[in-house]
């Protein structure tokens, strides 16, 4: 089904625990540890003091995320974002695909916010889809971070954001896509398929005894 697809690309896999799922991390990675506060704090300083565009932080996040580097693409979220996350036990674990393939492409910028468009390509070589992706960033510090992100999963509906600066925001649209597909799901199943159309039978060739004579 296409709906499996649409939301494997990203938000089915932020509802079923990839990129933004729940984590099973070991509890002693929560907010409330020391050393699990000095690691966030480390991955933050590490990032490049020079200003980036907004697109040269999607660049690198979205290198990040197909990489599997989970270290640098929370780096490049905003402050907000890290602590609503890690406070709601939910964490930024890039599942890495090397056949993953995406664009940046153009960015609006309006003070201190910009979005930024890209395209995120991927899947087997007989099925690849390929699905846009709105980031919103902020400036965090002086430097362009990642706050959220607009999606449209479902192509009857509106576009989804989810605000990695609100947990119970993103809780609600996790709820709300993984809820649409099971119905979408549930009723493509439900669905009988389309009646066979009977073929028509041809006209027959009339019999010997009714040939014109």
């Amino acid at each position: 089904m296409r709906w499996t697809n649409a939301i494997c690309g990203w938000a089915l896999v932020m509802c079923l625990g990839g990129v933004w799922g729940c984590s099973s991390q070991d509890p002693s990675a929560t907010s409330d540890n020391p050393s699990a506060a000095s690691a966030q704090a480390s991955a933050r300083q590490e990032t490049p003091q020079q200003q980036e565009t907004p697109q040269q932080v999607v660049q690198r996040f979205l290198t990040a995320v197909k990489a599997g580097d989970e270290k640098t693409a929370q780096s490049l979220l905003t402050k907000k974002a890290v602590e609503e996350t890690t406070k709601s036990d939910l964490s930024i674990s890039p599942p890495g695909s090397e056949t993953a393939e995406f664009e940046v492409l153009e960015a609006q910028v309006r003070g201190n916010e910009a979005r930024v468009l890209s395209r995120w390509t991927d899947g087997p070589p007989d099925a690849r889809r390929t699905d846009e992706m709105l980031w919103v960033l902020k400036k965090d510090a002086g430097q362009w971070r990642i706050s959220g992100v607009v999606i449209k999963v479902f192509p009857d509906l509106p576009a989804v954001e989810f605000n990695f600066e609100d947990a119970q925001q993103m809780a609600a649209q996790e709820r709300f896509v993984a809820e649409e597909f099971r119905r979408r799901s549930e009723q493509a199943t439900a669905d009988p398929p389309a009646a066979q159309q009977s073929v028509p039978q041809t006209a027959q060739a009339p019999s010997q005894d009714n040939k014109v004579r």
